[in-house]
């Protein structure tokens, strides 16, 4: 079995896929972001598991915190209450979202630093609306050099095209050198030249999120695709996430009075 060809035919086909849908959208009547954005989704929504939900709209949190437009959220679609759905506008508890990607046409030092802002201040929101595992089996997942008892919130960046992207590389290990890990960018990938991923020296090995073992790597190539297909494959094959306790977004909601004593 020649593996080396069969992932040349897988990449030629997701190409081939990508450049099918951007000419279908080019027909339709969206412009600007608006098309780019649509472009993605439903590149996502093809090939990745079908589990995942793809939408874009806004995130909130029981704080009362509320993120920027976010221009693809990536959720739990088997449990998902999404709290406002209004032509193609989606508002989604935090709770329920596995990642949020900010799409660019030209990703500079600039566009960057937006989608920085957004994506590390969704991933400071408090999961906090769950029931309490129970029994003898408790959920965990591992990533960021931490256990978790829910699904943390990862966040990329895709661009059509870039700046140089080691120029790129170096700016976001400026912005992001005092973070916590989960607080930082997972990856960047840009159509047009490579990607930026977490590289583990030691296991010589890309990893999904940045760790104390990993080193941000621009890496060029001619078809990130492929590798961002497979990388958010595996991600999200993980995705999960603990009942939801609706509650905590309604505590001062009034339903009424009571009509006797």
């Amino acid at each position: 079995m020649d593996l080396q060809a069969i992932f040349k035919s897988i990449a030629e086909k997701l190409a081939i896929d990508f450049k099918y849908m951007s000419s279908e959208i080019e027909h339709r009547a969206f412009k600007g972001r608006v098309r780019e954005i649509e472009l993605v989704e439903q590149f996502l929504r093809k090939y990745l598991p079908t589990t995942i939900g793809i939408s874009h709209g806004e995130i909130v949190a029981t704080t009362g915190e509320t993120s920027n437009e976010c221009d693809v959220i990536i959720y739990e679609s088997r449990t998902c209450p999404i709290l406002l759905d209004k032509s193609g506008y989606q508002i989604f508890p935090v709770e329920s979202v596995y990642g949020i990607l900010e799409v660019k046409s030209l990703l500079n030092n600039t566009e960057l630093e937006d989608a920085f802002a957004k994506i590390s201040r969704v991933k400071k929101f408090p999961k906090a609306a769950f029931e309490p595992q129970t029994g003898a089996i408790i959920n965990t997942t591992n990533l960021y050099d931490k256990e978790w008892s829910y699904f943390p919130t990862v966040g990329f960046i895709f661009a059509y095209d870039s700046i140089d992207i080691v120029n790129l590389r170096n700016h976001l290990d400026e912005l992001q050198k005092d973070l916590p890990f989960n607080e930082r960018i997972d990856s960047v990938w840009v159509l047009s030249k490579g990607m930026i991923v977490n590289w583990d020296e030691s296991a010589s090995k890309v990893n999904h999120t940045p760790t104390s073992k990993t080193r941000l790597r621009a890496v060029g190539s001619e078809n990130p695709l492929l590798l961002m297909t497979i990388h958010l494959q595996q991600l999200f094959q993980a995705g999960w996430m603990p009942k939801f306790k609706i509650q905590e977004y309604l505590q001062n909601v009034n339903y009424g009075n009571f009509l006797e004593v």
